[in-house]
């Protein structure tokens, strides 16, 4: 099914979208917090403060993404700039609790780490490119 640009920017500013977005960066949250017990337990990183965490900075994150594609779609740079900004900080804060707070942990595992956290920081920044491209109608 192809949505006209038109369609698809009044489809972005739906609660419904919104609605959407949050569920899935709140699942995702969820999520990651498995991978952080199994790997990162044993070294001192605590689960559920992580989980905490993440769920606090997964919603500000959740808003300023959203608030991200609208503004720039608006042309509203001022606004844009603040969005990216804080997007970016509370994508990472999650993370910078497991570097703080992980002891001992292997060198190969902080490799994974870092090539994981590399994938996710390049899939959002190319759904969030996605979600602002133009389309041009086939």
């Amino acid at each position: 099914m192809y949505m006209d640009n038109q369609s698809r920017t009044r489809f972005l500013y739906f609660r419904s979208t919104k609605v959407i977005w949050y569920v899935i960066v709140l699942g995702w949250a969820l999520l990651r917090t498995f991978a952080v017990k199994t790997v990162f337990e044993k070294n001192g990183v605590n689960p559920w403060l992580y989980l905490a965490l993440d769920l606090a900075a997964s919603i500000p994150y959740a808003h300023f993404t959203h608030k991200l594609v609208l503004t720039f779609l608006e042309k509203n740079w001022p606004s844009f700039k603040k969005a990216v900004a804080f997007g970016v900080v509370t994508f990472y804060i999650p993370d910078i609790y497991i570097l703080i707070s992980a002891r001992q942990v292997p060198a190969v595992i902080y490799g994974g780490f870092f090539i994981v956290l590399a994938t996710f920081s390049l899939l959002a920044v190319l759904s969030i490119y996605k979600k602002v491209k133009p389309q041009t109608p086939k």
